[in-house]
């Protein structure tokens, strides 16, 4: 299992747009490093969250439990969540467990940005 390795920056081009960079590994061994990590950048009050997940190789069930609770907390918050360069298998485990639909996807940063900012359904 890797590491767990997120960063954070704001997206100058869109307001209230957080975009966080992942690698490694979200499995139940990372799991409280990534809510401890997002649990404060929600409360900044920026609502829409973009994730970068080229780096990520490994998502477990536990994992996408943690994306759906902040996918969930996000949308309270008014906001979107969209993630982008998500790895084939990855999107297997989202789509076995019937989250593909929940999650917006897309193959680029360009189009998830697109989505955010509402030109995009």
């Amino acid at each position: 299992m890797a590491a767990l390795h997120l960063a954070a920056e704001q997206l100058p081009d869109l307001p209230n747009t957080v975009l966080i960079t992942m690698s490694g590994d979200l499995d139940a061994t990372t799991v409280q490093e990534y809510d401890a990590f997002l649990g404060p950048l929600q409360d900044l009050g920026d609502p829409n969250l973009l994730f970068d997940m080229k780096g990520c190789m490994y998502v477990t069930e536990t994992g996408l439990g943690s994306f759906v609770v902040t996918a969930s907390h996000t949308e309270s918050l008014g906001g979107r969540l969209a993630l982008f360069n998500v790895e084939p298998r990855i999107r297997v485990v989202f789509k076995m467990l019937g989250l593909d639909n929940y999650f917006h996807m897309f193959d680029s940063k360009e189009a998830a940005i697109a989505y955010l900012a509402g030109s995009n359904p």
